[in-house]
C-alpha cells in the first residue's frame, strides 16, 4: 500500500509505464499508451526540449 496525501493506492492498482510513455516521442499518436496521463507527460518533455511543434 503506498499512501499519500490524497489517500492510499493499492500496489495491485499501479501499472509501470510503457517506456516510450516515459522517454517522450515526436508524434503523440505512436504513443503505446494514449491516455491523459501519457499525452501530459509527453506535452511536459516537449516544452522542456523547447520541441512544442
Amino acid at each position: 500500500v503506498i499512501t499519500l496525501d490524497l489517500g492510499e493506492v493499492n500496489r495491485l492498482k499501479v501499472f509501470p509505464m510503457h517506456p516510450t510513455s516515459i522517454s517522450g516521442v515526436e508524434d503523440m499518436s505512436t504513443l503505446a499508451e494514449l491516455h491523459e496521463a501519457a499525452i501530459m507527460h509527453n506535452l511536459f518533455l516537449r516544452y522542456q526540449k523547447d520541441l512544442i511543434y
